[in-house]
């Protein structure tokens, strides 16, 4: 009996370690590894993800209001972070879509699944903004170059936001993709 019981006590330890999300997160975001810190950066690792989003049609606030007004009709889950705003060929709004959530698609709003992909990450505070997501974005290639890391030429970038315009403190982050 005893030996069954320390058997199945050592089975459960060695299932690997059990991700756990930064609190601004609140739980719920796509896993990730730290690969690499730095003072300016981090370089990081996420798991294949599943996201809900919507092209904006511009960088107006009334773009972004009507792309979150889209997303929240048809999301089953609207606690989920972060938000994406993806500066690529079009302005594109997504939420995360935890594992496990059947959603919706609509003619506006469609599903995308993001593979396994490591990107090079900003982070700072201070109220969302489409115009501080771009010159963070300035900041972190030149951070990048600096590292002499690839990727510092990039023109795309990904602003992720982990609060609502509202709350304070904000935690805000600028991700760049690391060329293959």
């Amino acid at each position: 009996m005893h030996l069954s019981l320390i058997a199945l006590v050592l089975l459960s330890a060695c299932g690997g370690p059990v991700w756990t999300a930064p609190d601004y997160c609140r739980g719920k975001c796509p896993q990730f590894r730290v690969i690499e810190k730095n003072q300016d950066f981090e370089e990081r690792l996420y798991a294949p993800s599943e996201w809900i989003g919507t092209v904006m049609g511009g960088s107006r606030p009334s773009d972004l209001m009507a792309a979150h007004l889209r997303l929240k009709k048809v999301a089953i889950d609207t606690d989920c972070w972060p938000v994406l705003i993806t500066n690529d060929r079009d302005l594109t709004y997504s939420w995360f879509v935890s594992p496990g959530t059947n959603q919706t698609e609509t003619d506006s709003v469609t599903l995308r699944s993001r593979p396994e992909v490591t990107v090079y990450v900003r982070f700072y505070g201070g109220t969302p903004s489409i115009k501080s997501a771009q010159d963070n974005a300035q900041i972190l290639y030149s951070d990048l170059k600096k590292a002499q890391k690839p990727g510092a030429d990039a023109t795309a970038y990904t602003w992720a936001g982990y609060e609502g315009y509202w709350s304070l403190p904000h935690h805000n982050e600028v991700w760049v993709e690391k060329p293959q």
